[in-house]
């Protein structure tokens, strides 16, 4: 699910974020620099849970409303309202705006189309999470389901070559070992039983 940067409204990967939100708020910085003092602005505030965001702690229905938190924020801290029609546009753009939008005449929205701002919030995409589909038995030729005897034997052959290996008489290492392949052997287990449901 991709994660919408509360700076510039885009959206990103769960990884590419932490890259570019300290990139995006240097960008803020530097452009508030060049305009006259009068018109700068201080960045918005970050999101709750932005740490937790970008160290990719946060997932499903929990990273949806952190996205829609950020998106918000953006709406309302980096774009800026016309005091007469009451829409927002980009701060470089609203300056040109406003020479034909008056208090005595605000103007109205005669596009058919929506603005730059709108269409980038409406690229925000939140995509289903994905359903496993379940596979029945003999659908993939190349999956192979064993029986409990051949696992046995399977085991079985495994251990007589942990023994057979010199390395592997450590304790502490068999142990981690038959825990590995117990576990892995657990795995395939239940991947064949959901298989033949």
């Amino acid at each position: 699910m991709p994660v919408s940067c509360y700076l510039c409204g885009r959206d990103y990967g769960i990884r590419s974020i932490g890259i570019h939100v300290p990139n995006c708020l240097k960008k803020w910085e530097d452009e508030q620099k060049r305009l006259p003092r009068r018109q700068r602005r201080s960045p918005p505030e970050c999101p709750e849970k932005l740490d937790r965001v970008m160290e990719g702690l946060i997932h499903g229905e929990e990273l949806k409303e952190f996205n829609e938190a950020a998106v918000k924020k953006w709406n309302t801290a980096v774009l800026v309202m016309c005091e007469h029609c009451l829409r927002t546009f980009f701060p470089e753009k609203v300056g040109k705006h406003q020479t034909s939008c008056t208090k005595s005449n605000p103007m109205k929205n005669l596009n058919k189309t929506t603005g730059k701002a709108s269409m980038q919030e409406a690229l925000v995409n939140y995509p289903q999470q994905k359903k496993i589909k379940s596979r029945k038995q003999g659908s993939n030729p190349s999956q192979i389901v064993r029986t409990s005897a051949e696992n046995e034997a399977i085991i079985r052959n495994l251990l007589e070559a942990k023994d057979d290996n010199e390395l592997l008489k450590d304790r502490k290492l068999s142990s981690q070992l038959i825990h590995l392949m117990d576990c892995l052997i657990e795995s395939k287990l239940r991947d064949n039983k959901a298989m033949i449901r």
